[in-house]
């Protein structure tokens, strides 16, 4: 099992960042892994290993392609200038979430929901947004039709 994107364990409220592996204590129940899997925190070692390891060398933003670059940089009120080319969205993004003390290998909304979050708790502390406007909104709509 590998840590693949931050997470809080609920019962114990400590934090686990990628990298992190076999030392969740206590250990995670079937349906916990199972969530955390499915959300993209956890990667349980069956996944092949060629291309993974050539994807955890780069940084989250290189592994992404130029439009998801662009998304990210609208969803979180980036101004790209004249960037165009990946190296430079890179760098404009990258630049202007230091300046917010954001990182970007957080959730999307539905992979937060997921793991158990409440909608309206997005994004999580210290991340960027990953998700749309309108997907939030959607979200915290249907938690908010759950609760009723």
């Amino acid at each position: 099992m590998r840590v693949v994107a931050e997470f809080v364990d609920a019962r114990t409220g400590k934090r686990y960042l990628p990298g992190d592996g076999n030392n969740i204590d206590p250990p995670l129940t079937e349906e916990q892994f199972e969530r955390l899997k499915k959300s993209g925190c956890l990667k349980d070692g069956t996944e092949s290993s060629g291309s993974t390891a050539a994807i955890s060398d780069k940084s989250p933003l290189e592994v992404m392609t130029v439009a998801e670059l662009q998304q990210l940089a609208a969803y979180n009120k980036i101004d790209l200038g004249d960037a165009k080319k990946k190296p430079d969205l890179i760098t404009a993004i990258e630049a202007a979430l230091a300046a917010k003390n954001l990182r970007v290998n957080g959730p999307t909304i539905g992979e937060f929901v997921a793991a158990g979050y409440k909608a309206s708790a997005y994004p999580p502390g210290g991340y960027a947004l990953k998700s749309s406007q309108d997907e939030i909104d959607a979200a915290i709509a249907a938690e908010k039709a759950q609760s009723t």
